[in-house]
């Protein structure tokens, strides 16, 4: 697959809804000191939208690695609990916040 058509299948992805399932679960995870990044990791992993979001933000100009990063968990351990548990509350409340109209809970432009 050429690479301008990967890039359209992400953004795609991306607009995906996260399900509130998944940030709570995530939420509870993170909050367990017994947590491993592999099982916050298997969480992400069943939602593609909060997948995309993480391993775009991982491999991001921001840190720099040298090879792409494409695992999940590997993702997870190098942003760290927070910066996931950030990105999926995130990802949930900007979802309430869209401009795409009367179906919004809230309409950020008024």
């Amino acid at each position: 697959m050429e690479k301008s058509k990967i890039k359209e299948l992400i953004v795609k992805i991306e607009k995906l809804p996260t399900l509130p399932v998944v940030v709570t679960r995530i939420n509870a995870m993170v909050q367990n000191p017994k947590t491993s990044a592999r099982e916050v990791g298997a969480a992400i992993a069943t939602d593609p939208s909060l997948s995309a979001k993480v391993l775009r933000l991982v491999n991001s100009a921001y840190f720099g690695f040298p090879s792409q990063i494409s695992s999940i968990s590997h993702a997870t351990t190098i942003l760290g609990f927070n910066a996931i548990q950030n990105l999926a509350l995130s990802a949930t409340v900007f979802q309430l916040f869209r401009d795409n109209g009367a179906e919004e809970l809230f309409d950020r432009r008024a």
